[in-house]
């Protein structure tokens, strides 16, 4: 309505994002060093409170990395930093067994299951 072209912008800030990201993983890179599994752990735990929290639920995927930090945490407080994952992958074992749409998703119809 105003003659912004939306689609420049978007092109702009998706331009101007992803030279951010790399600038910051170039720093990041020189200053710990290039590993091709760097990350790996982190992606790992994020897929897995996205499926705890539900696939369709942005709000559950947080809580679910809130709950799973927590549960790191209070696993190495408890035990060991070795079970650090194990507990993670224990909660996620627990979540598809009994709940396996998630926890903050809605109650799937007896046709869809």
């Amino acid at each position: 309505m105003l003659g912004i072209d939306s689609k420049k912008i978007r092109l702009s800030i998706f331009l101007i994002g992803s030279l951010l990201a790399a600038l910051s993983s170039l720093l990041k890179a020189f200053e710990v060093g290039i590993d091709p599994r760097s990350g790996f752990e982190v992606v790992l735990i994020a897929t897995v409170a996205m499926i705890i929290g539900g696939i369709s639920s942005y709000s559950g995927a947080v809580w679910s990395a809130v709950f799973l930090g927590l549960a790191q945490n209070f696993t190495v407080w408890l035990l060991s930093s070795q079970w650090q994952y194990a507990a993670t992958f224990v909660v996620l074992v627990f979540v598809l067994v009994f709940r396996r749409e998630g926890i903050f998703t809605t109650q799937l119809r007896l046709e869809e299951r």
